[in-house]
Order: C-alpha cells, then structure tokens, then sequence
C-alpha cells in the first residue's frame, strides 16, 4: 500500500487517450427530478438510473453520538421505501462520521464510528441483496490541511501530500473494502461570486487539484470496484447550508464531470435534493423550519437563477411551487443530457453544445416525438397506432382527472428474495413461508388442466363448469359464457399459485419448480386474447356481436401473471419465450386500449368506473406498460393512470369503498399494490389522493365488537374468518404499507400483535414490513368516525385486536349516497353489537344466485327499517345523509332522512341516541303518501337471538326481552309487535328472531320510540 501511495502522484499521461478510447458507456445515476412534462421523460433517453439514498433522517441521533441503530434504520427504510428498491444505493451519514473517520484512529471515537458504519452497510446488503451499496463521500480528502490549515493541494508539498493520502487510505480501507462501488464527492463548493479575496482561477484550480487526487485515491481503494463520484449542477456552499445556486453548464462539465472520467471514474452519480429545497423555499409559516436553515438566501438563489431577480408575490403559492419544480427538473435534464453530450463528444462522436437552464433547448417540444427514447428500437410496428388509439381515448374522456405524465416506465416488482432472506429471522414470517412452500408444492403436484385452456365446451375440467349455466341456450352462447369463464378461473390460479410457485422455484432453485414454471408460462403465451369474449353471455338479451363484448377480468389477472412471474424467474426465463411473452403483452396493450376507444366493454360504454370489472383491465394496462417500460406507451399508460383515477374519484375523499368492505377488500387490494409500483417509477398522482392516504382508516373502521364486520352493501362475509382474528384483511394491510401516515403501522400492529395463519403473498408482505417497522403497537384511530361520502357512521367503546377477549359495545348504522354500488334498501339500518353477541343485525348477503336473495337480503325486508313502499330496485342508490348532532367516545346522537329510499313516504326520519352505558333510542317519524289498511307491517328490527323472544304489552306500549336485552316499543296509535325467524349469514346457526310492528287500524303516519338497553357485562355468544 505504502508503494502504492509514493508513486499515487506519478502523472497519468495516457489519461486522455483512455477517456478518448473508451467503449462503454459512462454510468449515470441520479437522486431525484420533480415529473414535469417536459422533462421527465428525457431521463429515460438519457440512460440515467435513479438510486435510492439513505440519509441521516433515518436516524438523526447518530448526528450527536456518532453511532448508528442499524435496525431503526432498516425500520424506517421499509417503512418509508417498501422491499422494492433499484440497482444502486447510497448512504449518506456526512457528521460526525466523516470526520472523525478522515481523523484515524487516533481519534479516540473511530472503532465505534466505523464498526457502526460497517454494520449499516452489512445490513443493508443483507436486507437488500439486489442492490448496490455505497457511502457518500467515503473516500474524503481534505482540502486544507497543515499544522494551521495553511495548504492546500496546489501549494502543499509532496511530502506532505503523501502523509495524507497515506493516512485518509489507511482510515477508509475498511469502510470501502465492505462497499459495492466507491462514491466520493467532488461537487463544486464555491460560488466565485459569492466568496471574495481569492482570484477566479485560483479557486478552480485549487478544487480541480483536490478532485482529481480524491477520485484517483477513491480508484486506489476500490481495486476493481465501479468508482462513481457524486457531482451537482448547483454549488454546495460550506457556509450557507440551505442555498444552492446553478453552476455554468460548462463549468460543471469541466470541473467535476471531465476532472472525475480523466481521472478514472466509470461514471458519475447526479446529487440534487432540490425537492427538499423546493418544500423550504415555499414553506408555509406553519411548518417548522429546520434550526440551521436560511430560507431567506435560499429564495435569493433562486429568485436570481429561475425568475429574473424579483421575488414572487408569494412564495407560498402553488404556482411558485410548480414553476420551481419546472425549472429544477430542466436543470436535471440538461446536466444528464451535458454529461452525454460530453461523452460523445470525448469519444470523438460530436463537439458538445451545452444548453441552458432556462429553456428547453434540446428537449422534445411533444411528448409524441418518442423517436429518441431508449426502447422504442424493440416496440413491434403497430406501437404507433396503439399512441394514436390511446390518445383518442383519452381526449374522449369528458372531464380529465390528471395531467399526462411523462416520466420513465419502469416497473420494480416486490423483492422476494429479499423478504425471504429476511424471514430467516422471524417465526411469524417463516411459519408463513412454510405455507408458502406448501402451496408450490401443490402448484407442482397439480394438472395441466388448472392453467391449459380449453378450446372447446367438451374439454372444461368439471369442477371449471358453471352448474347454474350449463344449460344456457342456445349452445354458442353457453360455449362462450363458460370458457370465458374458465379464462378467469385459470388466470386467477396463476395469479395465486403460479406466483407462489415461482417464488419458490427462484428461491430454491428446484429445477423440476422451474420447469413447471416454464411449462406454465408456455401454456398462458397460447392464451391468445388472455380474455376471450362471452362474459356478458349468460343474460340472453346481450347480443354476440363481431367484436365481442371486449377486455374483461382474465385481461388483468392474465398481465398480472406474465408480468410478476417474468420478473421473479428473470433470466430463468429462455429468451425466446420471455421476448414472445413481451410481445404478448404489447399485443394486450393494444387490444385494451382499442376496446376502451370503441366502448366495447358494458363498463366502459357505461363509464361504471367503480365496477372492478372497470379496475382490474386498467391495472393490467398499467403494469403492462410499467414492465415493457417502452415510452411510445407513455398515452396508453395516461389512459390506464386516467381511468384508474376515475375509479378513485368514485371513492370517498374519506376512504370509503362505495361498495362495501368485502367487495373493496377484493378490490383495493391491486388498486393499492399498482398505486405502491406507480410511486416507484416516479408517478405518485393517484397514490397522493385523499381516498388513497385514508382508506387503511376507513378499513379499520368496518372491524366491529365481536369479531364482526360491518356488513352493509352486498357482503357475502359478516364475520371475519379464523385466519382474520391474527392477520388484517388485504386491502388492509397493503393500505397500511402504502400509505404515507405513519400511524397506520402503529395501529395495524395494535389490532395484530401476533401474527400468524393466511400464508397468501400480500399477508407475507405486510407481515414482512410489519416485522421491520420499529414503531410501537398504539392505536392511533379514534372509536367512532362519520364517513360522509358513504353516509354510514361506526362507534364503538373501544377497538380491541379482533384475538383478545371482545368486551366492548358498539354500533354502526346507514344512510345512504347516489354513488353507492351493490347497495341495499338498508336506509336507516342500526346494527349493534356487545362483545361476542349481536343485539341487531344486517342479515348479510347469501349467493346471487340464491332465491332468497331478493325478498330477504337485499330488500327492506332483511332490514331494521320501514317496510312500506320501498324503491325498487333494491340496488339502486339513494341519497339519505345522516346529520350527526354529537359523535364522541360517550355515545351519540343524529338523526337519518330515508325518505329518498322510500317513495312511498311524504317524510321518513330515524334519529338514533346511543350511550356507552348500553343504551340506544331509535325514534322513527314516519308520514305515508296514502293510508295503509289494518295489520300493515311498518317496522322490523332483526335481532342476533336464535331462541324466542318474550313479548308483552298491547295497544301502544310493548316489550321485547331476550337475554342480556330489553326494548320498549311506544308508538303515537295502536300496534301489534309479534316475532318471526329469518334466515342471515351472520352467524350460525344463520337464523334469528325478528320483531315485527304492525299497525293495528288503518294508518298514514306513525312515530315509534324503540328504547333498547342492553347489559354490557354480558359478552359472550349465548343465545
């Protein structure tokens, strides 16, 4: 080493020559440019790849104790991050480890410094194996050095250079030789203007001086290591922290990037953090400012560089804010496009012309000009009329949810190996990966027949058969129902199990898994389309036309499979397969995108974009186009982000599926995975909707006392099943991970302390980000929130994990909004629950099929409400709003319009009173349109007793007792209160006693006070 140091200031005098003659292409990297139109999309031309930097925010102690919580760290990185990360990484912990580090281990706090560096970046390697990892400015040189700091690297002597360089390598050896690649800094730290007293030229030599000895150090130390050195556009002050000013396109090419290749460098990584200039410059006065922040000289810099010299009216306006992340992102763009151009120009290709920041010189006036894009060369010929398809179908859209976006594509799929290395340490994720392991096992095991299409009626395995529908007439359109159908069946396997198997396959490297993969993976490239037409067939009055009734639900789950499973196996995949699978997929692009112009679908004909069968298609374009990452997609991938934003608008700014929980819990599951892919290629415009940040609470919310869900809409499941008590729903979960609130981990951890049971992959990735979260179990939710977009209200006493012991007493009720779908005539139902029992109920929902469906669950009658004259059909929304009156952790009080639900009534009004004590007052006011004749029936309520009630009283006044239970009916006129049993799909044995309250005259009108009083100390099941 000490040779190699004497001789490190021998003069290179082939440095030129090499620069001039290099073959490959410089490595270029960069943190961050805001996604503006038209910029964005020039990063991928540029061949420019983004990294992911971990700074000291991730543990900001270590700024004062110079140690670092390497767990707190990886806590917060999969927290803020996820699992999915790119190539390259980089750490940046600058004080107080650099300098301590560059000061030997005569500083009597080195061991304890670097042996904590050395463990982040282990740990870091170990958590995530697929990238690469490095540490900011690790070589770092100083730039003065001397008894008084007298020398620099111009004036100081060999000698004296030589023991510096001997000691920085010595001190960093250690840290580099545990590193992926070497990353020092050479940014440009004076600004001539800015700093008087020494000459122009002086400072750049003395710089240039320093970072051509730091670079060919940092090439020493790294042997046969990729040496890229951090370099920016902007100057780095050492004395004004907070400000940043644009550096001379020209002089950054030939300070920093030219000084670092000539020197050895094989690349060069871009630093910017200009996002978190942006957020300080136009800060409003309520957000904390950092303690050594100098906002004031940041917007003098900024004001000088990007508006003339004048400061804004208001800095704080949106339109500040967004013109500065224009110019920000031009000055990415042309600093990636300069250092191309340089390089070029160094290998005798062209002479640099540097553009300007400032304009657009040199950028795409169109964002249809893809001619240039990297990728484009491998788009099959039609590429151009599925843009042209695309852009019609979204100038065709009535009212745009988004602006185009125009960044890069890229799709980065869920690190699995990753997330299985990690599970080597924990019982709740191995026990999960056994199942795993389990479920591969049987994918392998299976037949052919689970995902070889059937040609053919004859040829559908029987258990793919549709009973209901074999005999659908005539026989073309039951052929065509039941293998569309059968499509779905298929492509949901894979979904499930193919992925599973894949996973384990790549993990294991089993070559029979593989081969089975393979042999899979064949079968679906002969699924030619991947949805076949026929889904609308069963209903007789749907003509087959020519073109079919277009993309449907195996269109998604199909891209899903290809796209996921392509990305797991990797190069595992032969060429020729993996390049007709990509071509499958363009084919699928296109054929969405022309059944979305041409409105072939029923959904997209009736722009039902809260249906899933609108969802899961538009999810399959946008991965679709993620993954072949092409920008001639860029219009097709705006339609599917376009359409997507369309069904979130359909949800409540709330949180609130429109739909209920168990059709949202099928839904938003992808909708939140798709939302997680789009933020990772730098498309957070549908992930920064209020309906995406809330929805994990609203999730939250339908957990009821008891094990119970809230069962409104049309919900095949009113109780949550074995496996839910010790793991989250899927929409749940993955909301939870997605999201940017922090306290949903904290609550998610709260109502899961134990983990364990449902081995699917989303329950093993959010047990995974749950595992390395280091944030307490706390529930941060209140007990009763108020959805106003759903006009449904929920309270409980208390929210206790659905695994410990239910004690608490709670309630939910419904109103209703014009945009609910698979509703119920439920307006006005209360359902109340105590512990394990359940005082009322929503009777739930039974098959679709099921005869009992309509006259006993979806209309009035499988309701607590008025039961005269009820809207038809029942599905049909209404809007019934609740007017909450007091809502807090003591009870509450509002009255429920339902009117609207029930034309028959002049006015309908349920004010409900409740109190944690276990009292609840229901008061209906109800006026009819005409009068109803003698032992009309006005009013049930659905109890959760299985045994006869005991019911006394006469005339007006009566009384219903049940275990734990009394209610007290008083009307304004005579009535008969009797009971009947009912069928539910609530609990078993799924039948229970209703109170009916018939009017014993003829009546019009009728106000009934329903007191019911429950004993909260009873709690369990017992009928």
């Amino acid at each position: 080493m000490l040779s190699l140091i004497l001789a490190f200031f021998t003069p290179n005098q082939n440095s030129s020559s090499q620069t001039s003659s290099q073959s490959t292409s410089l490595v270029i990297l960069f943190d961050q440019a805001p996604a503006i139109a038209e910029t964005a999309a020039r990063i991928g031309e540029f061949k420019a790849r983004k990294y992911v930097l971990v700074d000291q925010d991730y543990d900001s102690l270590s700024k004062d104790n110079g140690v670092i919580n390497s767990k707190l760290v990886l806590g917060r990185l999969q927290y803020k991050i996820g699992t999915q990360f790119p190539e390259w990484g980089i750490i940046k912990f600058n004080e107080p480890f650099l300098g301590i580090i560059q000061g030997g281990p005569k500083n009597p706090n080195y061991k304890n410094v670097i042996d904590s560096m050395i463990t982040l970046v282990r740990d870091l390697k170990s958590a995530y194996p697929n990238t690469k990892w490095t540490w900011l400015g690790a070589p770092a040189l100083p730039k003065i050095f001397g008894k008084n700091n007298d020398y620099n690297w111009m004036t100081a002597s060999q000698e004296d250079k030589r023991e510096i360089l001997k000691s920085v390598s010595s001190a960093f050896q250690p840290l580099i030789s545990e590193l992926d690649w070497v990353c020092p800094s050479v940014v440009s730290v004076y600004d001539p203007p800015t700093i008087s007293g020494l000459p122009l030229l002086s400072q750049t030599n003395d710089e240039n001086t320093w970072r051509e000895a730091t670079v060919r150090l940092a090439k020493l130390l790294a042997a046969k290591k990729p040496l890229i050195p951090i370099v920016s556009p902007w100057w780095q002050s050492d004395h004004i922290d907070e400000s940043s000013r644009i550096i001379p396109v020209a002089n950054f090419i030939e300070n920093q990037v030219q000084t670092s290749i000539k020197s050895g460098a094989n690349g060069i990584a871009l630093w910017s953090d200009m996002n978190h200039f942006i957020q300080l410059a136009t800060a409003k006065k309520d957000i904390k400012q950092p303690i050594d922040s100098n906002v004031d000289a940041l917007r003098k810099d900024f004001a000088r560089d990007y508006f003339g010299g004048r400061n804004p009216a208001n800095w704080n306006s949106d339109e500040v804010r967004q013109s500065l992340e224009q110019h920000v992102a031009l000055t990415v763009n042309i600093a990636l496009e300069s250092i191309r151009l340089w390089e070029a120009s160094s290998m005798g290709v062209t002479t640099p012309v540097f553009p300007t920041p400032g304009s657009i010189l040199g950028f795409p006036q169109n964002s249809s000009d893809n001619n240039a894009f990297e990728g484009s060369k491998n788009a099959p010929p039609y590429c151009s009329k599925i843009a042209e398809s695309a852009q019609k179908a979204l100038t065709a859209i009535p009212h745009r949810q988004l602006q185009d976006y125009n960044g890069p594509l890229i799709y980065i799929g869920t690190n699995w190996q990753s997330i299985l290395l990690r599970s080597k340490d924990s019982e709740v994720l191995q026990n999960m990966i056994t199942q795993l392991k389990s479920i591969a096992q049987k994918c392998y095991e299976s037949k052919s027949d689970r995902y070889k299409r059937p040609e053919t009626f004859v040829e559908i395995p029987p258990d793919m058969l549709e009973s209901s529908l074999v005999d659908l007439r005539p026989v073309e359109r039951r052929d065509m129902w039941q293998l569309a159908n059968v499509d779905t069946i298929q492509t949901s396997y894979l979904v499930s199990s193919g992925l599973s198997l894949a996973i384990v396959a790549k993990n294991t490297k089993n070559p029979n898994y593989l081969a089975k993969c393979i042999e899979m993976l064949e079968e679906v490239n002969k699924y030619k389309p991947l949805q076949r037409p026929g889904n609308t067939y069963a209903d007789p009055k749907v003509p087959i036309l020519p073109g079919g009734d277009g993309v449907w639900l195996a269109t998604g789950w199909g891209i899903d499979a290809i796209v996921d499973m392509l990305t797991i196996l990797g190069d595992d995949v032969p060429a020729d397969l993996r390049e007709r699978l990509r071509l499958q997929l363009w084919e699928e692009v296109q054929r969405i995108v022309d059944d979305w112009l041409a409105r072939r679908p029923w959904f997209v004909k009736s722009r039902n974009a809260i249906s899933n069968q609108w969802i899961v298609p538009t999810i399959g374009l946008i991965k679709a186009c993620l993954f072949l990452g092409d920008p001639s997609l860029l219009p097709a991938y705006n339609l599917g982000t376009e359409n997507l934003a369309s069904s979130l608008a359909t949800q409540g700014a709330d949180g609130a599926g429109h739909e209920g929980v168990v059709y949202s819990d099928m839904t938003f599951a992808d909708v939140h995975q798709i939302l997680s892919s789009m933020s990772l290629s730098g498309d957070n415009r549908c992930s920064d909707t209020p309906f995406a940040r809330l929805n994990w609470k609203w999730f939250m919310h339908m957990y009821m006392p008891g094990r119970m869900l809230v069962n409104s809409f049309d919900s095949p499941r009113s109780t949550l099943p074995d496996w839910g008590t010790n793991l989250p729903m899927t929409s749940l979960g993955l909301a939870s991970i997605a999201t940017s609130d922090p306290d949903a981990i904290s609550t998610l951890k709260f109502m899961f302390p134990n983990l364990k049971g449902n081995y699917s992959l989303a329950a093993i990735k959010f047990a995974d980000v749950m595992e390395a979260t280091p944030v307490l179990a706390s529930n941060k939710l209140k007990s009763f929130e108020y959805f106003p977009s759903q006009q449904q209200l929920v309270w409980r006493s208390a929210f206790q994990p659905p695994a410990s012991e239910q004690t608490a007493f709670g309630l939910w009720m419904r109103g209703g909004d014009i945009h609910d779908n698979h509703t119920h005539r439920d307006q006005g139902q209360v359902s109340i629950y105590c512990g394990n029992r359940v005082i009322l109920m929503e009777c739930g929902t039974c098959e679709y099929g099921d005869p009992l469906w309509e006259p006993y669950y979806t209309s009035e009658p499988g309701h607590s409400v008025l039961q005269i004259g009820a809207l038809k059909p029942h599905g049909k929304p209404v809007n019934a709003p609740i007017n909450v009156l007091s809502l807090n952790e003591s009870g509450g009080a509002v009255t429920i319009n339902c009117a609207a639900g029930f034309p028959s009534t002049i006015q309908y009004v349920r004010s409900v009173e409740w109190n944690r004590d276990g009292l609840v007052k229901i008061d209906d006011n109800v006026e009819l349109k005409s009068e109803v004749p003698a032992s009309t029936e006005f009013f049930r309520f659905h109890t959760g007793s299985v045994s006869q009630l005991e019911i006394s009283g006469r005339d007006r006044e009566w009384e219903v007792k049940w275990r734990g239970v009394t209610m007290k009916l008083s009307a304004d006129c005579a009535i008969e209160v009797s009971q009947e049993t009912m069928p539910d799909k609530v609990i078993a044995p799924f039948n229970h006693q209703t109170v009916l309250i018939k009017s014993l005259g003829a009546a019009k009108a009728m106000k009934l006070l329903t007191e019911i009083r429950v004993d909260t100390t009873l709690t369990n099941s017992v009928n």
